[in-house]
């Protein structure tokens, strides 16, 4: 589905594009093989036993570390080979392509993104058009549309494929990918002179598509999204975007990319430790640690590696944590890095299980990690906390947060010990949320900005930054005219949001610390709140800086 917005209904005859969602993952039994189903709408989820989102192919436990992740038999797709493709003579690709042949420059778009991965050993191709169509299990990679797809309506697209043992692991011997059902009609609501537009838009959009269902052919799941709210301008029938924001990975469930054909830094990693190039995994590192929650472990929490310098939100890779609350980021180059753990965003792309904690504030930790290549950092334990202060829609009061309020300026100030706080005075930020398109009450819910620099010495010890504020768990239904709950069941399941769009972020060494600065924006109606504390006594207390219109201020 196109740029998805949460708690959007779905239009079961439109596929808009480009869609970036995921079916429920099931497998059924055929002689000598297992054929399983990912992509479109979900991904069916047993117990976490370990880090990343791969699975092993032969139980339910989701996600698993790279090395017990399934692969490719070798005997179909080797080192240094290519994997074919095939289109099927499908008559519905004449709906918006006019010919099977049609579709194979958008296929070959969505294969590029793939095979242009320096530290990935990818390579596919389109044989052309096959005699005949698609059969599952029968040996050969084949593209086609589903008429009958098990989605309910809802779906973009899916990959199906089967399997087999060798030796001790399940191995991938086959991949279809499938368009779902909406892709064999036009919707009728579109006016005649619109319609060539339209299909060549939903053209264009079909790469996306293709883009996250290949990346589940090479053996990815669905990757975590930053929770952290977007600001859109939204345009015309198909919903064009302009997105404030650093993207999301190509694997993750709903989020528009900057191109449809783009992946980031986390896609490229994931497929890496999937079918690494030669001599790539003795150049990285890993990172490996425990996040907790009230003592206990913090399971599926989703835990980011930022790299100091270049541009670490875009280059961010994130992994989520075992049941038993440890995460392993592998593939990363030597360097340093600074750590940001969160809940899942995106509940409907995981199946998330009842034990799991959604409630939790986003948290910064306050010392870099530091990665050697072959070598695993230890980068201890990390409590976070539970109890998301959520804000009102506009027009609703929001409280203030109590206690002394102590101006905050370029010169800086001090809440803990080895850490300072420095900040611009606020000034209006450009660009309204996507959901305020057609209506002068949200609009007038302007945004202001600031740059927020945190300065952390080696002093400041177990340190830790928790964004304790806003939090949106409600979104603007523009057909109802009404403001509505984000859903928590069903296909477009979503998280509380961190209701603070950080359009930019760097991270620097700096004497025995590092310099994290951000460029944050927030609704005039609330205000922007973090939490400094520490276990070891580097903060007294816990206190607070707040930025709204008048300014930032430390709270104590």
């Amino acid at each position: 589905m196109g740029p998805s917005k949460p708690g959007r209904k779905p239009q079961p005859r439109l596929p808009p594009p480009p869609a970036k969602k995921s079916n429920e993952s099931t497998k059924r039994t055929l002689p000598g093989q297992a054929v399983w189903i990912v992509g479109g709408l979900l991904l069916a989820l047993g117990s976490a036993h370990a880090y990343r989102f791969y699975g092993d192919g032969r139980t339910a436990d989701y996600p698993v570390p790279s090395k017990h992740a399934q692969r490719w038999d070798p005997e179909v797709w080797g080192p240094g080979e290519t994997l074919v493709f095939d289109i099927a003579p499908d008559a519905d690709f004449e709906v918006y392509f006019d010919s099977p042949e049609g579709v194979i420059p958008y296929v070959e778009r969505a294969m590029a993104s793939w095979s242009a991965i320096p530290t990935a050993d990818i390579a596919w191709r389109v044989s052309g058009v096959s005699d005949d169509n698609r059969a599952a299990g029968d040996g050969r990679n084949t593209i086609f549309v589903d008429e009958d797809d098990f989605s309910g309506g809802a779906c973009g697209g899916y990959a199906s494929g089967a399997g087999r043992w060798t030796g001790d692991r399940w191995r991938t011997t086959e991949c279809d990918i499938a368009l779902c059902r909406g892709w064999t009609e036009i919707d009728e609501e579109i006016p005649s002179e619109e319609v060539e537009s339209y299909r060549e838009a939903v053209r264009e959009g079909s790469v996306g598509i293709f883009v996250h269902e290949f990346g589940h052919c090479l053996g990815l799941a669905h990757a975590g999204r930053l929770s952290t709210t977007r600001r859109w301008s939204v345009r015309g029938r198909l919903g064009e975007s302009s997105l404030i924001h650093p993207r999301d990975p190509a694997m993750a469930y709903g989020i528009s990319q900057e191109a449809v054909d783009g992946l980031s830094r986390d896609d490229l990693i994931g497929a890496s430790l999937l079918r690494p190039a030669r001599g790539w995994e003795r150049t990285i590192g890993t990172i490996a640690g425990t996040i907790t929650v009230a003592g206990e472990p913090a399971w599926f929490a989703h835990v980011w590696a930022l790299p100091a310098g270049g541009d670490p939100l875009r280059e961010r890779i994130g992994v989520f944590t075992n049941a038993d609350g440890e995460f392993l980021l592998e593939g990363l180059e030597p360097g340093e890095y600074s750590l940001w753990a969160q809940p899942p965003g995106s509940l409907g792309a995981h199946r998330i299980p009842d034990e799991v904690h959604l409630d939790l504030d986003d948290a910064l930790f306050g010392h870099f990690a530091s990665v050697r290549a072959r070598r695993t950092s230890d980068a201890g334990e990390f409590e976070v906390v539970r109890g998301r202060t959520l804000r009102a829609p506009p027009g609703e009061a929001t409280a203030a947060a109590p206690g002394a309020r102590t101006p905050i300026g370029p010169d800086g100030i001090t809440p803990c010990r080895g850490l300072r706080v420095l900040a611009e005075r606020p000034v209006p930020a450009d660009g309204p949320l996507w959901f305020t398109r057609g209506d002068s009450r949200l609009r007038d819910d302007r945004w202001f900005g600031a740059t927020l620099s945190l300065e952390w010495s080696s002093e400041a010890g177990s340190t830790l930054l928790d964004w304790t504020g806003p939090y949106r768990a409600w979104w603007w239904n523009s057909r109802e005219d009404v403001i509505e709950p984000f859903g928590t069941t069903g296909l477009l399941a979503v998280n509380s949001t961190l209701d603070v769009s950080i359009g930019e972020m760097r991270i620097a060494p700096a004497g025995s610390g590092f310099r994290q600065t951000m460029e944050i924006a927030w609704p005039e109606s609330t205000a922007a709140t973090m939490r400094f504390r520490s276990p070891d006594g580097a903060c007294e207390g816990e206190p607070l800086v707040t930025c709204d219109i008048s300014g930032c201020y430390l709270i104590e």
